[in-house]
Parts: C-alpha cells; sequence; structure tokens
C-alpha cells in the first residue's frame, strides 16, 4: 500500500519518525554493503525519543573491501564486535514498525534496505516514507540552493558533528525535519507525505 492511499493519516503532532542514515562500501547494492546503520525516533518537532546504531561486518569479513574509508572512516577494528546484516536488519524493522521511515535522499537507503531485506528474508515493515531531500528541493523550485544534508545544516543552524557518521548524520536530519516542515508550511501527515514522497514513491 502507498502512503498516499492510507485511509486515515493520523495527525502530524501523533507521528513518530525513525530517522535512518546508512555508511555503505559504495552505491549499489548488487555489489556493495551496508558498514553501519543509524536510527533516530524523534517526533514532528524533533524532539529525540531513542537512538540506535550498530556497525555492521560486510561478507567476507575481515578481507572485504570497505570502500571509500577517507568518506565513511569506518574500520576493520571497528567492525570486530559487529553483528552481521541479518541481525541487524531484524532491529532495524522492529523500530520502523509503526513509525514514518525517514531519510535524507531516502531512494539511497531504501535501495540498500529492500535489496538486502530480500536477499536474507527479513521482511521490513510497510510504512510511509517521508525523504528531506525531496521536502528541502520542494522549497527550492528555481534549483538556486544546495540541498546536501551539510550545507542544509549550515542554513538552518544545526550541529552536524562527524558528518557519515550514520547515528550522527541520522540526528541531524531528525532536527532538520521541523525545520523544513515550518518552512513548508505543512500541516498534514497526508500532505507532509505527499511534499516529501522520494521520486520512487511519487505518483506518476
Amino acid at each position: 500500500m502507498s502512503p498516499f492511499d492510507t485511509p486515515a493519516s493520523p495527525p502530524l503532532d501523533r507521528l513518530e519518525f525513525a530517522v535512518v542514515d546508512l555508511e555503505t562500501t559504495g552505491l549499489t547494492p548488487d555489489e556493495h554493503h551496508i558498514l553501519q546503520i543509524g536510527v533516530v525516533v524523534s517526533d514532528a518537532n524533533g524532539r529525540e525519543i531513542y537512538s540506535w546504531s550498530t556497525f555492521v561486518k560486510p561478507p567476507g569479513w575481515p578481507f572485504a573491501r570497505l570502500g571509500p574509508r577517507n568518506v565513511h572512516g569506518i574500520s576493520n577494528a571497528q567492525l570486530w564486535r559487529a553483528p552481521r546484516l541479518g541481525p541487524a536488519l531484524r532491529h532495524l524493522a522492529e523500530l520502523l514498525d509503526g513509525r514514518v521511515f525517514t531519510a535524507h535522499n531516502v531512494d539511497f537507503d531504501l535501495t540498500f534496505l529492500d535489496h538486502d531485506s530480500q536477499s536474507l528474508g527479513v521482511p521490513l515493515p510497510d510504512v510511509p516514507v517521508v525523504c528531506t531531500l525531496s521536502l528541502s528541493r520542494s522549497l527550492d523550485p528555481s534549483f538556486s540552493r544546495s540541498h546536501r544534508l551539510g550545507d542544509l545544516c549550515d542554513r538552518y543552524g544545526i550541529t552536524l558533528e562527524r558528518a557519515h557518521d550514520a547515528l550522527e548524520d541520522a540526528r541531524a536530519t531528525s532536527r532538520l525535519l521541523p525545520h523544513l516542515i515550518g518552512e513548508a508550511g505543512v500541516s498534514s501527515s497526508t500532505e507532509l507525505f505527499e511534499r516529501s514522497a522520494p521520486r520512487s514513491r511519487r505518483r506518476r
């Protein structure tokens, strides 16, 4: 079911958002792997309710290539006590249940999670989706501004510590969301889902 088809969307102030960020070995889920998952559960005002993060051992560890370490900074030493992806996905599914899946550039995260949940047989709940990148772009019809997470944090006065750490990026996104909701004048969950739909889930 599409989030647009939900019979009765709850009021905006009753939503809880599971804000997700992934760090990966590359950009293609057929070839690359998740190294870190970060989740911040927050309300529409950006109040943090719960947070969780884990590193993830990729297939073939410790001999697997970790990709652009100059970007994500993740080393084999950090993965020593990390779980495999299956248990991490099962906990992620619990955190997503009953909440709104939210991310900055949701399409990237969903591409990896959909691929891996299917390949490992770990179903993720069918929940509404909010993309802060799409919502930010909807405020800039002339395409005159940058919508990178770091630039948006600078614009709205949000502290982004350790960029490309999954938990810190998720936390920054959770704090960005209420700024975007306010600037967009969004007053209902239905309007939010429509304004912030990622490209893969927009009505055609």
